[in-house]
C-alpha cells in the first residue's frame, strides 16, 4: 500500500483505528508481537489481492458492468442505482447484501445502515474513540475477524491456515472451481502473503497449499476441512431463522413479504408436527439440540432439492406439460383442469391423489384438496405444512438404531423419490442423489453439525431389484412406512 493515491484510499491512521478496535489483544503499538505480525500478514495479503495493493475502492467495472448485479438476490440491471448493488467494496471487497447487513448490525447497531445505501460503505467515515475511521477499511477488518480468518487450528501449518482463509474470502473462484490453481489466483494471493511476511520480518512461507485439495472439494460443494466450528457463521449469535433463510436462497421474492416459503410458516408447521423439537425465531443455534439440528438438516436438504432452495411452488412445467398427468390414476390430459392434477406442490412437492387425500384427512377433511389441488400451493401455510407433514408421516425423521446417518439419509431419499433416485438409478447414474446429498451437507454445515461422510447410494443400500416391471427396494421401507 505504497503510493500517495493508495494511501488516500486506505489511510494508515484509519487502518490502525479499526485494527485496534477489532483486535484488542493484538493492537498495533510501539512494539508488535510475532503473533500479531502473522495476523497482519494474512490480512494485508488478502487486502492487496482484493484492492490491487490499495488501488481500488470498488470492484473493477462497478457499478455499470453486468457482473455488478451478481451479488443481488432481487431484480437488478445495469441501470439499477449503485446504492442498491452489493458488489465488492472496501479493503476486503465486502459483497452480498447479507454481509452488508451483518456489518451494519454487528458494528454500527443498524442492520439497514448500508441497505439501499451501499455506496456509503465505500465513501463514508466515522469516529472511533478519538480517531477517525473509514467504513471501507473497517468493513474488511470486521469481516476478517467475523469469518474467523484470523484463527488457525492447532494442528494446521501456517500455509494450510492461509489456504483456509482463501476459502473463506473467495471460495468458489479460487478453491471450489480451481483444482490445482488452474487460474493462478491462489498463487498471486500467496505471493502477496510472502511479501507481507517479509516486510514484517517473519520467516518466509513454505510451499503454497492448494485450497481446493486441502479443503477436500468434491461435486462443487464447500470443502469439509475449511469450515468447521470457525466458519463465517457465529453459532453463538446465529439463529435457526437465519440458517433457514441462508439456505433457501433460491426464492426470487426472498426480500419481500410474499415469499414462497416464509420463515413464520416453517416455524409454525415444524412446531405443530415436531412437538419434541420445537424452534423459534430467536432460537440460537448454539442452544438447539444436536438431534433437532439433524432433523432440520434432513428436512431442509429435501426441501432445497424439491423446491430449488425455495424457488418453486409447483412442479416444473405444470400444469400444462404431459408429465403433470403422471400422478393421476384416472383420465388426465394436458387440458385437464389443474385442480384435478396431483403433481408436486409445496415444500416437499406432495404428489399423488392418495397423499393429497391423506394430508386433507390430517387437517380434518379428506376431500379438502380433491378436485381442489391448487389450494395446496396457493396458500403459503399449506404449501409449507404439507411438506413437514409428509416428512413426519413417512417417518423420514426416524433412523434405525443400527444405521449410520448417511444410511438414514439414503432411506429418506427412497421415501420421497424412490423410483427416480433409487430404483432405476444404480450408482446414482443421473446425479440426483449427489445433488440432494450436497444440499444435506450444506444444511448440516449451516447448522453447525459435522459434515457427513461419503454418500450412500440408496439403490444399493435399499436392495433395489426390478420385479415384474416395477422396482422393489425392500430394505428401505420396514415398519416405518405409512399406509395410505
Amino acid at each position: 500500500m505504497s503510493s500517495d493515491t493508495n494511501d488516500a484510499n486506505y489511510k494508515f491512521d484509519h487502518f490502525k483505528a479499526s485494527w485496534n478496535k477489532h483486535f484488542s489483544s493484538n493492537q498495533i503499538g510501539s512494539s508488535v508481537s510475532e503473533g500479531t505480525k502473522k495476523l497482519l500478514a494474512r490480512f494485508w495479503a488478502h487486502m492487496m489481492q482484493e484492492t490491487g495493493s490499495g488501488g481500488a475502492v470498488n470492484e473493477s467495472g462497478c457499478p455499470s458492468d453486468a457482473k455488478c448485479c451478481d451479488y443481488n438476490t432481487g431484480t437488478c440491471t445495469t441501470s439499477t442505482d449503485s446504492n442498491s448493488k452489493y458488489f465488492g467494496r472496501g479493503s476486503l471487497q465486502l459483497s452480498h447484501k447479507k454481509n452488508y447487513k451483518s456489518y451494519g448490525s454487528e458494528v454500527h447497531a443498524n442492520e439497514n445502515k448500508f441497505v439501499g445505501n451501499a455506496d456509503e460503505l465505500g465513501t463514508g467515515t466515522f469516529t472511533e474513540g478519538s480517531e477517525t475511521a473509514s467504513y471501507r477499511m473497517d468493513s474488511g477488518i470486521w469481516y476478517f475477524k467475523h469469518a474467523n480468518m484470523h484463527r488457525c487450528y492447532s494442528d494446521q501449518s501456517e500455509e494450510e491456515c492461509f489456504a483456509v482463509s482463501i476459502m473463506k474470502i473467495n471460495g468458489n473462484l479460487e478453491c471450489v472451481n480451481n483444482e490445482g490453481d488452474s487460474n493462478g489466483k491462489q498463487a498471486k494471493r500467496f505471493g502477496y502473503w510472502k511479501d507481507a511476511r517479509t516486510a514484517l520480518g517473519l520467516a518466509a512461507a513454505g510451499d503454497m497449499v492448494d485450497c481446493h485439495t486441502h479443503c477436500q472439494h468434491a461435486l462443487n460443494t464447500e470443502g469439509v476441512n475449511c469450515w468447521g466450528p470457525w466458519s463465517r457463521r457465529n453459532l453463538a449469535a446465529a439463529t435457526v431463522k437465519t440458517a433457514y433463510e441462508n439456505l433457501m436462497s433460491g426464492d426470487p421474492k426472498k426480500e419481500k413479504s410474499d415469499q414462497n416459503y416464509p420463515w413464520d410458516d416453517m416455524r409454525a408447521s415444524w412446531n405443530k408436527h415436531m412437538t419434541k423439537d420445537k424452534i423459534d425465531s430467536t432460537t440460537k443455534l448454539a442452544s438447539v439440540s444436536e438431534d433437532t439440528k439433524k432433523l432440520l438438516a434432513r428436512f431442509w436438504a429435501h426441501m432445497m432439492q424439491e423446491t430449488g432452495k425455495g424457488k418453486y411452488i409447483s412442479e416444473s412445467g405444470c400444469p400444462t406439460a404431459a408429465h403433470c398427468c403422471d400422478y393421476n390414476t384416472d383420465s388426465c390430459s394436458s387440458s385437464t383442469n389443474s385442480d384435478k392434477k396431483y403433481y408436486g406442490r409445496g415444500s416437499l412437492q406432495l404428489s399423488w391423489k392418495d397423499k393429497y387425500s391423506a394430508y386433507g384427512t390430517s387437517l380434518g377433511t379428506e376431500s379438502k384438496f380433491i378436485d381442489n389441488a391448487d389450494a395446496l400451493a396457493v396458500q403459503s401455510s399449506y404449501r409449507m405444512d404439507s411438506g413437514v407433514w409428509f416428512f413426519k408421516h413417512a417417518n423420514m425423521h426416524r433412523c434405525y438404531s443400527d444405521q449410520s446417518e448417511e444410511e438414514c439419509f439414503a432411506v429418506s431419499i427412497m421415501k420421497i423419490n424412490g423410483d427416480l433416485e433409487c430404483g432405476k438409478n444404480k450408482g446414482d447414474s443421473n446425479g440426483k442423489q449427489a445433488k440432494r446429498f450436497g444440499y444435506w451437507k450444506d444444511a448440516r454445515v449451516e447448522l453447525g453439525l459435522v459434515a457427513p461422510g461419503d454418500m450412500v447410494d440408496c439403490h444399493t443400500h435399499c436392495g433395489c431389484e426390478l420385479k415384474a416391471g416395477k422396482w422393489d427396494c425392500p430394505d428401505c421401507w420396514g415398519p416405518w412406512w405409512p399406509s395410505y
